[in-house]
């Protein structure tokens, strides 16, 4: 019910609040917009729409607080993202902004109503350690993460900022890091058709519309089990708005190049039910007619509700074509590097290393075999 409402929000349709709703639902109501990172984006439709007046004073003082909030942590992060970016173009390192942040300088009316934990980018991956000795005079430190060659392919930057504010960065060197995912486009072809985003200054570029919504699509199924979150088919939405027909056909060109025909039609239908998202007739049924018949895409495995973290690593195995990649892959699980293992449990103590693996082994068999629901968005 508060999902639907939501939703239809969203849609631009008209919204009223329920007479039957009692205090309990108003913080259930807060709480689900937040898990949906939808705040200041919802306080922002409506109010442009001369809507909610009649919502409890409650619902109302919240949202407005936290799009205050958000525009003044935007504003700091701004600054920083410019400073970032320009210090990596400098240093020879042109990476290209990913995901929500991307969206937020191209597609948003303003960057606070898309929030984002972290900063996405990718990078080629020859420039990982030039990269990575420039975020460090940046001040920033290497996050806390699994490490191997086969088991990620990112590192998460991070730098203590004032008023409790913390800066993030993912760098990637590849899209995503399920094996199925990991070859969907490289750096260069990504590159070749990227758009500069102006506002971030002169080196700053983002991944073209076609590979942005390829990337929406794919996202939310390869590292977030087929989530509905609303923030993200709102990406979905107003990347389809903003599409041609000569777009379009590149995208579906690209979708079954990359096998993953199954998995863009699945999220342009949800961002269709929940936010509107004006995506043409004939793209859906190219999606699903151009696949031959009796044939399964290994990637649409992704679709199914209640994977298992067990699941995606006998895919990842079945992904890779060489034995010893497999045998690699899973030695680099049960056994990432010592100084993963030491901070992870933070500690210094090397001796400690043979039983902070066994133990890592152990309680790890139980969160590889947890189903998952769609609903588990973080």
């Amino acid at each position: 019910m508060i999902e639907a409402l939501l939703a239809a929000a969203l849609r631009g349709n008209p919204v009223r609040w329920p007479a039957s709703w009692n205090g309990d639902m108003e913080e259930r109501f807060i709480q689900a917009a937040r898990a949906h990172g939808i705040q200041s984006l919802l306080a922002h439709l409506l109010y442009h729409r001369g809507e909610g007046q009649e919502w409890p004073d409650r619902v109302r003082t919240i949202l407005a607080a936290e799009t205050r909030a958000q525009v003044f942590s935007e504003s700091l992060r701004f600054v920083e993202l410019r400073r970032v970016l320009r210090a990596l173009f400098e240093g020879g390192v042109h990476p290209l902004l990913l995901k929500g942040t991307h969206l937020a300088y191209t597609h948003y009316p303003s960057p606070c109503l898309r929030p984002c934990s972290d900063v996405d980018l990718l990078i080629r991956e020859s420039d990982r350690q030039p990269a990575g000795r420039l975020m460090n005079d940046l001040g920033y430190c290497p996050g806390v993460r699994v490490s191997g060659e086969l088991v990620t392919y990112q590192t998460l930057y991070q730098r203590d900022a004032r008023l409790g504010l913390k800066y993030e960065f993912d760098i990637h060197w590849r899209l995503a890091e399920p094996q199925t995912f990991a070859q969907l486009a490289s750096f260069d072809d990504l590159a070749c058709e990227a758009v500069q985003v102006a506002y971030l200054g002169a080196g700053a570029r983002g991944l073209s519309a076609v590979h942005a919504l390829l990337l929406a699509c794919v996202h939310r199924v390869a590292h977030h089990n087929n989530t509905r979150r609303l923030i993200w088919l709102y990406d979905i939405h107003l990347l389809a708005a903003g599409m041609s027909e000569q777009q379009w056909n590149r995208f579906m060109e690209l979708a079954g190049q990359r096998r993953v025909r199954a998995i863009c039609a699945s999220g342009l239908r949800a961002a269709q039910r929940s936010c509107g998202a004006p995506v043409p007739s004939f793209v859906l049924s190219d999606l699903i007619a151009k696949t031959p018949f009796g044939e399964v895409e290994r990637s649409a495995a992704f679709l199914k509700n209640g994977r298992r973290k067990a699941d995606v690593f006998i895919s990842d195995l079945r992904a890779l074509p060489r034995w010893p990649d497999r045998l690699r892959l899973v030695y680099q699980h049960l056994f990432p590097s010592a100084e993963y293992v030491l901070r992870s449990n933070n500690t210094s103590i090397a001796v400690l290393l043979p039983l902070l693996y066994a133990r890592r082994i152990v309680r790890g068999v139980g969160k590889w075999l947890r189903r998952r629901s769609p609903l588990d968005i973080f």
